[in-house]
């Protein structure tokens, strides 16, 4: 249930796609479904973590300068 509604938030078309699978198909699909969401989010979230790294870095030189 919690990957279904993962994938019915976040991916609204590929969930209808997987309404028109087999019903024995459909739970690997939204898995599927799912990890994808999971790796495209990875992108996001590095590039985040690293602007953060670049700032405190930024911000340390600039104490060490004073």
């Amino acid at each position: 249930a919690h990957v279904q509604n993962k994938v019915r938030e976040r991916d609204a078309e590929g969930f209808l796609c997987v309404q028109f699978l087999p019903k024995p198909f459909q739970p690997a699909a939204l898995a599927l479904r799912a990890f994808n969401l999971e790796v495209a989010s990875i992108k996001d979230i590095a590039q985040v973590c690293s602007i953060s790294v670049m700032r405190m870095k930024s911000d340390a030189f600039i104490l060490l300068a004073e």
